[in-house]
């Protein structure tokens, strides 16, 4: 395979090089800020990643026809992120028929149980200090970290079975694949460690 091909492939798979590249390149998102204040209305100065967990925490859609051109598009945003920070890289993807618990690591995707850890609270995706503003204070702040940043991999939801993914797969339109999609879709989410109800996890 042939780094900066532009092809997303199974995470699970891809060089150690590879996820090596993909993780600087999500810490380096916490650096880059787009234009404005902290104390401005809307807050500016809010780091590319932090725009991310915004724009999915406040307008997610589930459940309607908007679900899965939204969800896309989002994605697709995020890959432009990181290529603008390494143009090598694509955005892999997980096969969610497999228990994902290889991939975290402290040199990739931080602890699967309990907090995050590296490398992400070095790089400030998360403060856990009481004394620390976050968005989970108020007044609630998108440039602010949240305080807390956890999973729980495999103790809450259930990992996609081969007949979920197939009913995904086969669906016979658009609305049938929609409707197949949102349930695994948020099963997926909570398997990890994140819920509905915590948006900041789930990114």
């Amino acid at each position: 395979m042939a780094i900066g091909d532009g092809i997303r492939r199974n995470v699970a798979n891809v060089t150690q090089e590879e996820r090596d590249r993909l993780r600087s390149a999500i810490v380096q998102l916490q650096s880059n800020f787009y234009p404005g204040a902290h104390d401005d209305t809307p807050a500016g100065h809010v780091s590319w990643w932090f725009k991310q967990d915004e724009i999915h925490a406040h307008t997610h859609v589930h459940g309607c026809p908007a679900f899965l051109p939204w969800h896309r598009e989002f994605v697709n945003q995020f890959e432009a992120l990181l290529r603008r920070v390494n143009p090598q890289l694509s955005l892999h993807y997980w096969d969610w028929t497999k228990d994902p618990g290889t991939l975290f690591t402290p040199d990739f995707l931080g602890n699967a149980h309990g907090d995050a850890g590296e490398p992400w609270l070095s790089a400030s995706f998360y403060n856990p200090d009481p004394s620390v503003q976050t968005r989970d204070s108020s007044p609630f702040n998108p440039a602010d970290p949240p305080k807390r940043l956890t999973r729980d991999l495999g103790t809450f939801g259930a990992l996609i079975t081969a007949a979920d993914d197939n009913r995904c797969i086969n669906a016979a339109d658009f609305p049938a694949l929609d409707a197949a999609i949102n349930v695994p879709h948020g099963e997926a989410h909570i398997y990890i460690g994140g819920t509905l109800t915590n948006p900041h996890f789930l990114p």
